[in-house]
């Protein structure tokens, strides 16, 4: 299977209340969050509300928060980051009021990298 790239237009988002997200990659085929134009900032983001994502083998670049995990309307849980890449956002990764394993990740070249904010 080829690379999949979803690619954000300037100032989108993507917002997922009450559903589960499952983008599961490969070491060899990632799936690639990106801009239209690759620069940093482009896109806005992934706002994810709730409990039980997983993001694996994925490459986030090019958006104000890549990622941002916000318990609401309750504390989340279950959330998993794992063998990701975050690069070339303003903010790598966002985690508020949730619980989220991240787990070899490389998060580089972001003016803030990994921003946690306690409930």
């Amino acid at each position: 299977m080829k690379n999949r790239v979803i690619y954000f237009l300037k100032n989108t988002f993507l917002t997922q209340n009450g559903a589960r997200i499952e983008a599961k990659g490969t070491q060899q085929n990632p799936i690639t969050f990106t801009s239209d134009n690759h620069t940093r900032q482009a896109w806005k983001n992934l706002y994810i509300y709730g409990s039980n994502n997983e993001f694996e083998y994925c490459n986030f670049e090019y958006g104000n928060w890549a990622v941002n995990f916000y318990g609401y309307p309750g504390y989340a849980t279950g959330n998993v980051v794992k063998n990701c890449t975050f690069q070339n956002n303003d903010q790598g990764l966002r985690i508020q009021n949730s619980d989220v394993d991240v787990t070899a990740c490389l998060i580089e070249d972001n003016r803030h990298p990994l921003n946690l904010w306690a409930p």
